[in-house]
């Protein structure tokens, strides 16, 4: 039978629409054998439906649209482009837009830092405005947060012993997205946190020290975060290192263990011991006769 048989065995439209609008993510060179493949595979479950083979059919169908979806999506990106894509600077910096405009989105265009701002601009004009306990509280708690945010970068930040501009460049856009995007956060998730509970004080204070709580605690950790991944960062291209493989052992005293990391771009190795030491890491470079080996070159 072919899926243009009897209109008794044919799918719902609806399942049908949305196997045409995967089709879409397909590349338009290989769409049309992509469609007739998945066309052909919904039929034919559509017929073992019929006969009552699946007591669920609605949870079987549903599971083939999701594998369809999820092979369009791979047809037009592939895992190893996206893999490379990921462990891309290029990355950091579009997720952190991203986030930004999703935050912009989610918050009116951060209406309550901008009525902060504003609060700010009024109080220069008459510093006795009793709404100056709020400014004072968000500017301590803001104090609170960088204060730890220096801390954490004194205490984990490692030595950069390749000296390279661009690690510091983006290592310090990181650790700025970071502070930024987290301290919007917490001023505007704090407000509608305050904004659920219009009638309960209790409440209120309870979600204000909740939040105040969370601030610092989230900024540190993506600080902690950000200054490991950076040093599994090839010095050259700013890629993350990848092929982890373990090295050394505890019970040697010459070899301690360690993990070896590898730059796909092939500019490179990485010699990351498992200990709490920096003196330990070590980069190897490697010339030109080694990159086609190590090439990463994403379809």
């Amino acid at each position: 039978m072919n899926p243009t048989g009897p209109r008794l065995f044919r799918p719902p439209i609806l399942h049908r629409v949305l196997l045409m609008a995967a089709s879409i993510l397909v590349p338009r060179p290989d769409r049309s054998a992509w469609r007739a493949r998945q066309d052909r595979r919904l039929y034919e479950w559509w017929l073992l439906v019929e006969r009552g083979e699946f007591p669920r059919p609605g949870a079987e169908l549903a599971q083939l649209l999701r594998d369809a979806f999820l092979h369009a999506w791979r047809q037009r990106v592939p895992v190893e482009r996206f893999r490379h894509w990921w462990g891309s600077p290029l990355a950091i910096i579009e997720l952190a837009c991203g986030a930004a405009a999703l935050l912009a989105l989610c918050t009116g265009g951060f209406a309550y830092s901008r009525g902060l701002l504003r609060l700010a601009e009024l109080l220069l004009v008459q510093p006795a405005d009793l709404r100056s306990d709020v400014l004072v509280a968000h500017a301590f708690m803001l104090a609170v947060g960088l204060a730890v945010a220096a801390t954490t970068l004194l205490l984990r930040h490692p030595p950069m012993s390749f000296g390279r501009v661009a690690a510091w460049a983006l290592y310090l856009f990181q650790c700025l997205a970071a502070t930024v995007l987290i301290s919007v956060a917490w001023i505007e998730g704090g407000a509608g946190l305050r904004a659920l509970f219009p009638h309960s004080e209790g409440v209120r204070v309870l979600a204000t020290l909740f939040a105040s709580a969370l601030y610092p605690a989230a900024l540190g950790s993506a600080l902690i975060w950000i200054t490991r991944d950076e040093v599994r960062r090839c010095p050259v291209c700013q890629h993350r290192l990848e092929m982890p493989v373990s090295v050394g052992s505890w019970s040697s005293v010459f070899e301690p263990p360690a993990t070896e990391l590898l730059c796909a771009e092939g500019h490179g190795s990485l010699l990351l011991p498992d200990a709490e030491d920096t003196a330990g890491r070590r980069w190897i470079a490697l010339d030109d006769s080694w990159r086609q080996l190590f090439r990463h070159t994403p379809a």
